[in-house]
């Protein structure tokens, strides 16, 4: 999607980690037991009820949408007002970024036993370079993903990430951009894009409205990308066009999202 300058702000995040099988022969078995590890760490942490973890986090967020009911009038630039159940466990402490960590204990949803790198060392990426997946350098996303130890990952400054590859990742990681400027693209060859209860601005450019530009593939190829949007919002002539099949898993393992509409109570202080 580039060349688009889409303003993006999400109601929910549903992060779904996905073990695309891009270039799967080139695996070799070091990484099949690493993948095994990870898979056996995941489903751990996963809570396999989707109803109850639904019921939770709609609880966090209604309790936050009437609690900014009440707030309307404060003053952007006076007490801070977190719109919701995620900024509300760290935003308005003054001293976050001495205690990144405590994000940790900000998760929700179906993975909310997660820890990630908290009980890592932190770990500074200082280089945007993706030229050497074998051997990555240090400083690098794909070097820092792939150690064994946990890691809280900070970026030392604003830096747009391109990937050439997918980004082989062991567990026990987190990668916090929070006060940076970051941005990851690109990847495996096949994306993946589910996007429930997000909220599209288009610019005023009539070239740039679409958000599922596909300037890089033929639509006999892109076709068959699980690209779907559920209750987005989209403003200002922005409009998705989805592709693949629009239920790609059973009924009992979707969670049903917000409306896009929700969005600005929510972020309204973030």
């Amino acid at each position: 999607m580039a060349g688009m300058s889409f303003h993006y702000s999400s109601c929910f995040f549903l992060l779904l980690f996905i073990l695309v099988q891009a270039n799967i022969g080139q695996f070799d078995e070091y990484w099949m037991r690493r993948a095994e590890k990870a898979w056996k760490a995941a489903m751990k942490a996963f809570n396999p009820n989707p109803e109850e973890a639904t019921f939770r986090f709609n609880a966090h967020v209604a309790k936050m949408i009437n609690s900014t009911r009440r707030n309307l009038t404060v003053n952007k630039e006076g007490e801070c007002v977190a719109t919701n159940p995620i900024d509300r466990c760290w935003r308005c402490d003054k001293d976050w970024e001495k205690n990144r960590r405590k994000l940790a204990d900000c998760v929700l949803g179906l993975g909310r036993k997660t820890v990630g790198g908290k009980h890592g060392r932190t770990y500074v990426l200082t280089s945007a370079a993706d030229d050497d997946l074998g051997n990555p350098k240090p400083g690098t996303l794909c070097h820092a993903v792939i150690q064994k130890e946990p890691l809280w990952i900070v970026f030392a400054k604003s830096m747009i990430i391109q990937l050439k590859q997918e980004l082989m990742m062991t567990s026990d990681k987190t990668i916090d951009g929070r006060g940076k400027n970051v941005h990851i693209t690109k990847g495996a060859g096949k994306p993946t894009i589910i996007s429930h209860g997000n909220r599209f601005v288009a610019p005023q450019n009539d070239a740039a409205r679409e958000v599922t530009k596909r300037e890089y593939a033929q639509e006999s190829e892109w076709k068959n990308w699980q690209w779907t949007s559920e209750n987005d919002e989209m403003k200002n002539g922005a409009f998705f066009v989805q592709s693949g099949n629009s239920r790609p898993l059973p009924t009992a393992d979707m969670i049903k999202a917000n409306p896009g509409s929700w969005v600005t109570r929510l972020i309204r202080f973030s």
